[in-house]
């Protein structure tokens, strides 16, 4: 075989490799505790049926939990499709009484990170005041 066909063949066979590469989307969704007071966050999922307990100190903000697709997504991800239940109390025992299954009190960000193959990086926070209690 000449060198010259071998290189095409080397080329052209990394070319497929990369395109048929599926990407990925990571989402972050984030409780950040813009509150007076510490905040304490009970989460449980849909997807691993696992729960999650957080303390937030006031002015901090805490990851929950990251979600992952095979293969890059620009749709957002609705949050009753994480969260069986999201339950966010105060010192003073107050309740969150926003619903955290609106995607629209959550404010998200998603920023295509690689084109080939493509990728997505999500980024989902819930913001937690004195007036949500």
């Amino acid at each position: 075989m000449k060198n010259g066909n071998f290189g095409l063949i080397v080329f052209l066979s990394l070319g497929l490799l990369l395109t048929s590469c599926e990407g990925n989307t990571d989402r972050d969704w984030i409780i950040a505790n813009d509150s007076s007071s510490s905040i304490e966050v009970t989460a449980t999922f849909i997807l691993d049926s696992g729960m999650s307990k957080e303390t937030i100190n006031s002015g901090n903000s805490k990851t929950i939990t990251i979600t992952n697709q095979l293969g890059g997504n620009s749709t957002p991800q609705a949050p009753n499709e994480v969260f069986t239940s999201l339950l966010v109390t105060n010192e003073e025992g107050g309740t969150f009484t926003r619903d955290f299954t609106l995607l629209e009190n959550w404010e998200s960000t998603i920023e295509q990170t690689k084109r080939v193959p493509s990728n997505y990086v999500h980024e989902y926070i819930l913001y937690v005041t004195n007036e949500d209690f």
